[in-house]
């Protein structure tokens, strides 16, 4: 097994660029397309603790406890992706799975899944900071009457 080298140079086009392979040489944490997901799910969250704070005496236990279990879903699903990212991530690092070649089939396959891992974090959470806005217009507009 080889240490992976993430900055691919494709010598049959003489073009540089990403591979699949290249999205998980960096921690979740820590690669360009994953933090505007984190800064998205953080947004979320304090906008879905101030709702529930600002509105705490409209909505009855049962929608409170279906808004606590809504964000913990979402919390969960953001963990379980991150999981999987920085699993890939530790496992190239460390030269334990071997790099498929720059455009190969497996390449693209990595591309994939980070692609996937990507867009599946961002449209939950972008759909459940949607759901939670128009939740505290109709909140706001009920409190004023």
């Amino acid at each position: 097994m080889h240490k992976a080298n993430m900055n691919s140079y494709n010598s049959s086009t003489g073009s540089s660029g990403h591979t699949g392979v290249s999205y998980f040489s960096k921690s979740p944490f820590r690669a360009n397309h994953m933090l505007g997901n984190h800064l998205l799910l953080l947004v979320v969250l304090l906008y879905l603790v101030a709702m529930l704070a600002k509105y705490w005496h409209l909505l009855p236990l049962l929608s409170i406890c279906a808004l606590a279990f809504a964000g913990f879903g979402v919390l969960s699903f953001w963990y379980r992706l991150v999981r999987v990212h920085l699993d890939i991530h530790k496992r190239i690092s460390s030269g334990n799975l071997a790099v498929p070649p720059p455009e190969s089939d497996a390449d693209k396959a990595f591309g994939t899944i980070a692609a996937l891992i990507f867009q599946a974090l961002l449209m939950s959470l972008s759909m459940f900071l949607l759901f939670l806005i128009a939740l505290g217009a109709v909140l706001q507009t009920h409190s004023v009457h």
